[in-house]
């Protein structure tokens, strides 16, 4: 295929690629990509500096860098990879690869990398003003965007025009955050990213010098539906004393939308009623008071939203999934990229058998990701999707007998058959062993529920002779791996029938999901059956579900539900609103067990943060508490491992706001 390949383009190079990003024979198709960038390095750097960064794109970047042959194109991947590992002081790899750009003739590439090596330097608002002074010379996408950024911040810290300060700083942040939002889209874009950030502390910095509070906002939101729309809009204080009494207003005769009190370095998403007559592109600008001490202070921002008019919706088919696992090749499988390649790379390191613990509470889509794990390991795996609480056997040998029978034909009657006699004439371990040499792959059993064999032993169902064997397994096998999911910790576990894993296995924790996955689980599906929805809509979906999957899926199909009610195809924060109490009343087993998991001796503090929405601090938890401090920190660092609370806006609050809801609702008497 790298012999077949036109760099950047062509039928060979799609094939690469896909075996590429798809994590299959990623080594391969690195080799391949080298080979087909050697034959013409100005082309390559053409290739590379528009690659699209991902999670594989720097693993992928040091492997062309292994494997080309050219010292142009193994020093252009080579300081890339290095520029966005952070690895290296950032303006010293910028001017190595502008050195390898103007080596295969790429001038143009070369200095704009230049001006980004030299705006990777300025500390000052001086520095700034000089690289922007400088961007004609070398325009493009990035560049252009930081020089504006950097006029805005030389003005906002000089204050050259009275009350003009606040309005430049908005600019320069709006124009970092265009840079930072297409971070993914090609690694001149991720570059100037790093640059972008620099830059924002150089801003942050210098406004802070001033004292007291100062707030300014950025509008968060790209897209409202007409005519009454929500925009979302984030006010943050870069000051150094507590900003009070915050309110943030987009629309002359609208109320204004307030925010708690934000101490230094604090941050909250506003939602912000905005009346929008027609759709289009339309121009938004806001204003932020809030009172310093005895001071009244503002701040200006502006930002441009797409408005929409919605559609109409008829009966349709809900695709969210709530409660069961996910099939799979189910299209409703979202994220979970950084947990399949942890999984891959421990596999792929073991020279013999390896053991991966997946742990997380329930209903957090461990079952959905090894079922998406038996479809898409690579194929000189054998992975077998095993439920342990489905195996329903008495003895032992009748438990790894059933397990060779999956290994030899998944779930398909009369599986032993042709194969009957070499794996019968073995026992215990030796019959899954036997049945992984048959299949001439690495085993991969994706044990679900594996805890649940200690309570099959615990309850004389299994003997414990069982967990022998499986250390036999384990131990004594080349080829075959396990993969193990379950709600508690080996070492929580009862006794010591686990112990043999302990120095065995790798961990890894599946939880909720970052908020950039979050939002996929909602905008797509919701998008495939044409509904548009407001960003103040996915935002206070993602702070009511805080990202677990089970309540996102709810959520999702609650308002998919509201849309086939109404007849609108469009999501509105009100629609979230009305969505949410139907979700806590159908997902209040969860959110019990959720309360009930935390224990009687930290539900306290989960009824403090419960009756604070905004949040509290450590020190306001111990006084309403009446707990040291101590006890504090270590009751939120438990709960924080269990993903019930989050720091942020103005302290810790619940991590799910449906929990919030719920608690308000059910007021439990226990936990006092």
């Amino acid at each position: 295929l790298g012999r077949a390949a036109s760099p950047g383009s062509g039928p060979a190079w799609e094939r690469l690629e896909e075996l590429a990003e798809g994590g299959l024979a990623a080594g391969a198709a690195a080799a391949g990509m080298a080979a087909a960038l050697d034959r013409d390095p100005g082309r390559a750097a053409e290739v590379l500096w528009g690659w699209r960064v991902g999670p594989g794109a720097v693993a992928m970047l040091a492997r062309i860098a292994r494997a080309a042959g050219t010292w142009q194109v193994g020093e252009m991947a080579r300081t890339a990879r290095r520029a966005l590992e952070e690895e290296s002081e950032l303006a010293e790899a910028l001017g190595d690869v502008a050195v390898a750009l103007a080596a295969v003739g790429r001038d143009d590439m070369a200095e704009r990398l230049a001006w980004l090596a030299e705006g990777a330097d300025a500390g000052t608002g001086e520095e700034l003003a000089a690289a922007a002074a400088r961007e004609g010379e070398v325009r493009s996408g990035p560049v252009s965007l930081l020089a504006e950024a950097g006029r805005g911040i030389a003005g906002a810290l000089g204050r050259r025009e009275e009350g003009e300060g606040g309005r430049q700083a908005a600019g320069a942040r709006a124009a970092l955050e265009a840079i930072l939002a297409g971070e993914e889209t090609g690694l001149e874009w991720a570059l100037a990213g790093r640059v972008a950030r620099r830059w924002r502390e150089v801003l942050e910095r210098g406004l802070r010098g001033g004292g007291g509070a100062f707030v300014p906002a950025r509008l968060v939101s790209a897209l409202a539906i007409c005519p009454r729309a929500t925009l979302l809009v984030e006010v943050e204080n870069v000051g150094t004393e507590m900003a009070r009494d915050i309110a943030v207003v987009v629309s002359e005769g609208e109320p204004p939308a307030r925010a708690p009190d934000l101490p230094p370095g604090a941050r909250w998403e506003v939602e912000v009623p905005w009346t929008v007559a027609e759709a289009g592109i339309r121009v938004v600008r806001g204003r932020v008071q809030y009172r310093s001490g005895a001071e009244e202070g503002a701040s200006e921002f502006e930002g441009r939203v797409k408005a929409v008019r919605a559609g109409a919706l008829g009966a349709v088919a809900n695709p969210y999934v709530v409660g069961k696992p996910l099939a799979s090749d189910s299209g409703m499988f979202f994220g979970r990229g950084a947990e399949v390649e942890y999984v891959e790379r421990a596999l792929a390191g073991g020279e013999t058998g390896s053991v991966v613990v997946l742990v997380g509470r329930r209903r957090t889509g461990k079952t959905s990701l090894l079922k998406r794990l038996a479809a898409r390991l690579p194929y000189r795996y054998r992975p077998v999707f095993v439920d342990v609480q489905g195996i329903l056997v008495s003895e032992t040998e009748a438990f790894f007998e059933e397990l060779a029978r999956l290994a030899l034909a998944g779930e398909e009657p009369g599986a032993m058959r042709g194969h009957g006699e070499a794996v019968a004439a073995r026992r215990g371990a030796d019959m899954v062993r036997e049945a992984a040499a048959l299949s001439g792959r690495r085993l991969v059993l994706l044990l679900d529920e594996f805890d649940d064999l200690s309570a099959k032993v615990e309850s004389g169902r299994l003997s414990e002779e069982v967990f022998d064997q499986l250390r036999n397994l384990v131990q004594h096998s080349e080829n075959v791996s396990l993969v193990l999911s379950g709600t508690h910790r080996l070492e929580e576990l009862a006794g010591d029938h686990w112990s043999f894993l302990l120095n065995l296995a790798v961990y890894l924790r599946v939880g909720c999901f970052e908020r950039k996955e979050g939002e996929e689980v909602l905008r797509t599906p919701l998008a495939r059956l044409g509904i548009v929805c407001e960003d103040a809509a996915i935002g206070r979906a993602m702070r009511l579900t805080g990202g677990h999957p089970y309540f996102l899926q709810l959520v999702g199909y609650r308002l998919v539900e509201e849309c086939v009610a109404s007849g609108e195809a469009a999501v509105r924060a009100d629609t979230v609103e009305r969505a949410a109490d139907q979700v806590v009343e159908q997902g209040d087993i969860h959110l019990r067990y959720l309360w009930e998991g935390a224990g009687e001796e930290y539900q306290p503090l989960l009824l403090a943060l419960a009756k604070a929405e905004a949040g509290l601090s450590e020190r306001e938890l111990a006084e309403r508490l009446g707990w040291c401090a101590a006890g504090v920190t270590e009751a939120l660092e438990k709960l924080l491992v269990w993903e019930l609370v989050v720091e942020g806006g103005s302290g810790w609050m619940l991590r799910t706001g449906l929990l919030w809801r719920w608690l308000q609702r059910v007021r439990p008497t226990s936990g006092r």
